[in-house]
C-alpha cells in the first residue's frame, strides 16, 4: 500500500513540474508575440457630421472659427471630411472618386516624410458663386498656413475640387473656412539613424 501511495505522489509531483513548465512556456511564447497593428482604411461611406466615438479633431471645437463650415482629416490611409456648421444651408457634395484619388496624392507625400510624426494644419477661406455654388475664390487665412509647401500646395489642389450645393433657396453662407489637419505617424521600422538622415536630406529640401 505504502508503495502506491509512493508512485502515486511521484506522479502528481511530476505532473505539476510539468504542468509548471508549460505555463513557464506559453508566458514566455506571449511575451514574444508582437501586437497586431490593424491600420484604418478608406471608408467610402462616412457620417456627415461629427459623431459619437469620432477623431477628437472633429469633436473637440474649442478653437472653431465663427465662418468654420468643414473639417477634413487625412491619414496615411483614409481621408475624413465632418461639417460641422450650416448644415441646414449647405452641403458639400460627396466625391469619393475625388477622395480617394486625393488620397493618393497625400500618400506619394506621406512615404517620404513618416520618419517622424508630423502635423499640418491649414484653413482656406472659400468664396461661393451665389448663382452657380461653385468656388469662385479660395485663399489661405493668413494666422493658418502650413508649414510646409508641399502641404499648401496640395491642401489648395485638394480643396478646389470640392462641390458645393446649396439646399435652400437662400444663397447662405456664400463666404466660409474649410480648415484641414494632415497627421503623419513615424514609420516603426526605422531606426533612429534612418530616420534623422531622412529627416536631414528632407527638411533641407522642403520645410519653411
Amino acid at each position: 500500500m505504502k508503495i502506491y501511495l509512493k508512485i502515486i505522489l511521484l506522479l502528481l509531483f511530476l505532473y505539476c513540474k510539468t504542468g509548471e513548465h508549460q505555463i513557464i512556456e506559453e508566458t514566455k511564447s506571449d511575451e514574444n508575440i508582437e501586437p497586431i497593428i490593424i491600420e484604418e482604411q478608406f471608408q467610402e461611406e462616412q457620417p456627415k457630421y461629427p459623431v459619437e466615438n469620432d477623431d477628437p479633431y472633429f469633436l473637440n471645437l474649442d478653437d472653431k472659427l465663427h465662418d468654420e463650415a468643414f473639417r477634413v482629416l487625412i491619414t496615411k490611409n483614409n481621408y475624413q471630411l465632418r461639417q460641422i456648421q450650416y448644415e441646414e444651408y449647405i452641403e458639400r457634395v460627396k466625391d469619393i472618386i475625388g477622395d480617394k484619388e486625393q488620397l493618393n496624392y497625400y500618400k506619394q507625400i506621406y512615404e517620404q516624410i513618416n520618419f517622424k510624426d508630423w502635423e499640418f494644419e491649414g484653413v482656406i477661406q472659400i468664396q461661393l458663386n451665389p448663382q452657380t455654388s461653385n468656388i469662385e475664390k479660395l485663399q489661405y487665412h493668413p494666422r493658418y498656413i502650413p508649414k510646409m509647401k508641399q502641404a499648401v500646395e496640395l491642401f489648395i489642389q485638394d480643396i478646389s475640387r470640392y462641390k458645393f450645393k446649396y439646399l435652400k433657396d437662400l444663397t447662405y453662407p456664400k463666404e466660409f473656412t474649410i480648415r484641414v489637419l494632415w497627421r503623419i505617424k513615424k514609420d516603426p521600422n526605422l531606426t533612429e539613424d534612418q530616420a534623422k538622415e531622412r529627416a536631414i536630406e528632407y527638411l533641407k529640401k522642403y520645410v519653411r
